[in-house]
């Protein structure tokens, strides 16, 4: 074979062998993207997760947000928009044994999710609505007193007369495990939305009392997401401490990070 034809054969097969090898990545991408898109998330714990997956379809990608109420009506508005929910009882909120299964990724992907959690007996033993107001110019050492002497105690007054002065102390208006679970939350990198219908201010003041507020990305109320102070004609309103329409906080809260999430 002369010197012309080696070349062009070696050519030849240069070029074979590059287009091969192209091809073969292409087909790798392509397997790697429709194993993701066809992976799911199976819940062990809530009816409601599982009511939510039946209700998902298969031809949509899963919506990054795993929402926690004791409020059935809003758990079925935040399936209605395609989020993963947890439905638990209003006089446990979440337990040790749920924020467990939860952080060791029992319940989803933790990676994959964002977490809405709703404030008042969820994550604290008692609805502090009725005490809220805007704290904005409260001095916070004045405001904690107030928090220890009453707020905390909600509807639950009865037990200071009981308690002697160093388990007042350390009476917490959070459930037990909650300060971990959150700290625990933030450092795999999840962020963490609280919704209430309470003023801004006065639930803030309270998560920073508690060394909470800097795990928590917002704190999502009424003036929040919307025009502070406004009312419409129906139940929906936007300023603190009324009704509160979850259907507009989960806009809200897509508005902040995205409706999905890429990985």
């Amino acid at each position: 074979m002369s010197e012309l034809k080696k070349k062009i054969v070696q050519r030849y097969k240069e070029r074979k062998s590059i287009q091969e090898q192209s091809k073969k990545e292409e087909n790798e991408k392509l397997s790697l993207t429709v194993l993701e898109n066809e992976e799911t998330v199976t819940p062990e714990h809530s009816e409601s997760d599982k009511e939510s997956d039946d209700e998902e379809s298969t031809d949509l990608p899963t919506l990054p947000y795993l929402y926690i109420d004791y409020n059935d009506v809003h758990i079925n508005i935040a399936k209605k928009y395609g989020y993963k929910t947890i439905l638990v009882k209003k006089k446990e909120g979440l337990t040790s044994e749920l924020m467990s299964d939860i952080i060791e990724g029992k319940i989803c992907k933790l990676e994959h999710y964002h977490i809405i959690i709703n404030c008042w007996k969820v994550l604290t033993k008692s609805n502090l609505n009725s005490f809220s107001f805007d704290s904005i110019d409260y001095d916070a050492k004045r405001f904690s007193s107030n928090l220890e002497e009453k707020y905390k105690w909600g509807n639950k007054l009865y037990l200071k007369e009981r308690l002697t002065k160093d388990e007042k102390k350390l009476f917490s208006l959070f459930r037990p495990g909650v300060v971990d679970f959150m700290k625990s939350l933030y450092k795999k990198g999840v962020k963490i939305f609280v919704t209430c219908n309470s003023h801004y201010n006065f639930v803030r003041s309270i998560l920073i009392h508690y060394n909470l507020f800097r795990y928590i990305e917002d704190i999502v109320t009424p003036s929040r997401c919307g025009i502070p102070h406004g009312k419409t004609n129906y139940s929906d309103s936007y300023k603190d401490g009324r009704q509160i329409n979850k259907e507009r906080v989960f806009v809200c809260i897509e508005r902040h990070v995205g409706r999905l999430m890429s990985f």
